[in-house]
């Protein structure tokens, strides 16, 4: 969903710098609509996003001035700073799973948002979905409880 030509820049400028998550959001919701309208009637099961967000990042060796123009950054070294504080020793150990969603709650809203939305749009159409959400990886109740009540309310809004 996100390694298209077009999607890449967006996801890499909201990784680094934290803009264009609406850009995402309407992906997600074409995304979801063209599933859902796709599997009428049946349920689609949505796992919220929990990649290691390192892999959406360019190598450090890639980095040129228009690349980092590209993404919002002035200067190139900054954008390979940026980079550099994202690796982890060990990404299954980082922010992958429900800690994305934990740490960076925006995103959980905003694919909860795409999903309902993409659901709405197809029962105006008169189409029946029937989307579930998988909150990944949990480790513990509290962090399930956590994603629970926000993926609850982002759905009731």
């Amino acid at each position: 969903m996100f390694f298209a030509a077009e999607r890449l820049p967006v996801v890499r400028r909201w990784i680094l710098r934290g803009e264009g998550l609406s850009s995402i959001k309407e992906f997600q919701r074409s995304d979801f609509k063209e599933l859902m309208q796709v599997m009428d009637g049946k349920p689609v099961t949505v796992r919220l996003l929990d990649p290691p967000l390192h892999e959406f990042l360019p190598k450090v060796s890639e980095v040129k001035a228009d690349f980092a123009t590209e993404l919002g950054y002035d200067d190139p070294q900054h954008l390979i700073e940026d980079i550099e504080t994202m690796e982890e020793e060990n990404p299954m150990l980082g922010l992958r799973g429900c800690r994305l969603g934990i740490t960076r709650p925006e995103i959980t809203e905003m694919q909860v948002e795409a999903i309902m939305h993409a659901a709405a749009d197809l029962i105006e159409e008169n189409s029946n979905p029937r989307p579930r959400i998988m909150v990944p990886l949990v480790g513990g109740v509290a962090e399930f409880q956590n994603q629970a009540l926000l993926v609850k309310r982002t759905a009731e809004r």
